[in-house]
């Protein structure tokens, strides 16, 4: 009965000594899951592991990627849709591949979206990988609208009011209520007088157009020349007071002291797009 007790005695030891070293090696394996978050100005998490931002075309994407892992991270497979469809164009095949280390680390997303991306269903699938073989991923969604410097190629501009700032009223003639013009995308641009011409229309030609910037303001420029005098290239600037995809508000001094005028006439030409 001695010898029985004794083996139990045992037994119940070896028992306990299994349960505590199980547990201890419980304690000991690192937790093999991965977090993964987006940050950024105006992200927005709309589901566990799904984000949405909005942007416009031709404006920088830019977020940052953040993965946590208690064993090293590897690497980080970013993959482009349209459409739920892989994008094949973007990186190698759709994906781009980024190599990580360490247990902490954040990526900078950079996407600049194109006019293509308008309208579409534009998403990114990120996952991590860390050195056991385990992944995590999550979606961003890009809602990308057509910014208003992209529009102007897309759209027939028509001239509906010439604001006359020094007089406080509109001053835009009969003649000019059908003007309008096309603003191409390699630069060209073409005027339209409509049926009715104002005296001197089509005496400057217009070749090309484009924007540019100073100090914060935006300007408009189109060049040409006389048709009367072609080696003389006529230079017309506006800064731009309003642009949307819908309305073109550019502001121009001219001196019209030859009209009976001051030096300095300031003037508000208002333009609505209208199918191309």
């Amino acid at each position: 009965m001695k010898q029985l007790n004794h083996m139990f005695k045992y037994l119940t030891v070896f028992a306990v000594m299994a349960a505590f070293s199980s547990c201890s090696e419980d304690e000991n394996t690192p937790d093999p899951s991965i977090n993964m978050t987006i940050s950024g100005e105006e992200v927005e998490s709309t589901n566990p592991g799904e984000y949405s931002y909005r942007v416009e075309s031709g404006n920088e994407v830019n977020l940052t990627v953040n993965l946590q892992s208690a064993v090293p991270l590897t690497n980080l497979v970013i993959t482009k849709t349209v459409n739920n469809a892989v994008d094949a164009d973007y990186g190698t095949g759709g994906s781009t591949t980024v190599d990580l280390s360490g247990n902490e680390s954040s990526h900078a997303f950079n996407y600049t979206p194109e006019v293509d991306d308008v309208d579409q269903l534009v998403g990114f699938n990120f996952r991590g990988t860390n050195s056991t073989g385990a992944t995590e991923e999550i979606d961003l969604i890009l809602v990308v609208n057509m910014s208003p410097i992209d529009n102007l190629t897309r759209r027939r501009w028509l001239l509906t009011s010439v604001f006359h700032v020094n007089e406080d009223e509109e001053g835009i003639n009969d003649c000019e209520k059908d003007n309008s013009m096309l603003l191409n995308e390699d630069g060209s641009i073409d005027i339209d007088y409509g049926d009715v011409a104002c005296d001197f229309d089509g005496f400057t030609e217009y070749t090309e157009w484009y924007i540019t910037e100073e100090d914060g303001v935006q300007y408009f420029t189109r060049e040409g020349y006389g048709i009367f005098d072609p080696e003389t290239v006529i230079v017309d600037t506006y800064m731009i007071v309003e642009l949307t995809t819908e309305e073109i508000q550019l502001q121009q001094t001219m001196d019209l002291s030859d009209f009976g005028e001051s030096t300095e006439e300031t003037f508000i030409f208002t333009y609505v797009a209208t199918p191309r």
